[in-house]
C-alpha cells in the first residue's frame, strides 16, 4: 500500500485544431511511427488538410486525452460502422511519456466511450506483430486476438505480421 499514489484523473476530448501541431511531432517521432503504417513525413499542411475533410465525417472520430491540462495521447475509431456496431481503434501515446499507463487510460476510456456513448457492439483493431507492447496492453484490456495474417502489413518497407484484435461489449 502506497500512501503516496495520487490518482490520475485523464480527460477525453475532441481533436481539436489546436492540437495538430503535437499530432504531427507525435507521429514523425521514431518512437511512434514506428509502430504506425504511415507515410512519413507527415506534414503540418497535410494534417491540416485531413482535419478539414474529417470534420464532419460520421464514419471516425478522433479524441486527444490529457492529464493535468497537458495532452498525453491521441487516439479514436476510424470505419464507424453503425449497422454493424462496430468501429477500428487507434491509439498512440506521448513519446516522451510511455510506460506510464497512459496507453491503457486512454484505451479504456476510448472502450467506454465507445460502448456507452456511441453504442457500439464490438471494438476492432490491428497490431503490427513486432509491437509487443500494444499487444499485451490489448490483452491486458481484454482484447480477444482473432487472427494473424503472416506479412500481411508493410511498415516502412518491411513486410510484417498483422495481428487483429475484437474487444465485445461485455
Amino acid at each position: 500500500f502506497d500512501i503516496n499514489k495520487q490518482t490520475v484523473m485523464m480527460v477525453i476530448r475532441r481533436l481539436e485544431y489546436d492540437d495538430l501541431e503535437k499530432r504531427v511531432e507525435w507521429l514523425n517521432d521514431e518512437r511512434v511511427n514506428s509502430t504506425l503504417n504511415i507515410a512519413l513525413p507527415v506534414s503540418l499542411e497535410s494534417t491540416k488538410a485531413w482535419f478539414e475533410r474529417n470534420i464532419d465525417n460520421d464514419k471516425r472520430i478522433d479524441f486527444s486525452f490529457e492529464e493535468d491540462g497537458v495532452i498525453v495521447a491521441m487516439g479514436g475509431y476510424t470505419d464507424i460502422d453503425k449497422e454493424k456496431g462496430e468501429a477500428e481503434l487507434y491509439i498512440f501515446v506521448d513519446p516522451g511519456q510511455k510506460g506510464k499507463g497512459i496507453g491503457f487510460r486512454s484505451v479504456r476510456l476510448m472502450c467506454d466511450y465507445a460502448f456507452d456513448t456511441m453504442g457500439l457492439n464490438k471494438i476492432i483493431l490491428y497490431a503490427n506483430g513486432d509491437n509487443a507492447a500494444a499487444r499485451h496492453l490489448y490483452e491486458k484490456i481484454g482484447f480477444v486476438l482473432e487472427s494473424v495474417v503472416e506479412g500481411g502489413i508493410e511498415n516502412h518497407g518491411v513486410a510484417k505480421d498483422q495481428y487483429y484484435y475484437g474487444l465485445t461489449r461485455n
